[in-house]
């Protein structure tokens, strides 16, 4: 109604693809990020993903953070980001690493 009928329309899109094929956004915000070994809570910090570091524990001993659709579930191992991951925070957090 506010925004027409063609906004709304690729906003369904974009929510069947995400939430019902469990597919990656179209559109995502892209992180310069330091590549190789590396925490995951100091990741979804540098994203500013999370507010906190322990918010950032319990994503991810809760299973809400995704490299690659592959789930993280230890936030004390080191994981390997190269450019180009893509990395989801909970259901609605999108983000490339460049």
């Amino acid at each position: 109604m506010f925004n027409g009928e063609k906004k709304a329309l690729d906003a369904s899109k974009q929510f069947t693809k995400i939430f019902a094929k469990k597919e990656n956004p179209d559109n995502m915000p892209t992180f310069t990020i330091k590549t190789g070994p590396l925490n995951p809570v100091v990741l979804l910090t540098e994203m500013k993903f999370v507010a906190s570091k322990g918010e950032a524990k319990r994503l991810i001993e809760g299973g809400g953070l995704k490299i690659n659709q592959e789930k993280v579930v230890d936030w004390r191992k080191n994981i390997s980001v190269k450019s180009g991951d893509i990395i989801q925070a909970g259901k609605r957090r999108f983000g490339r690493i460049r």
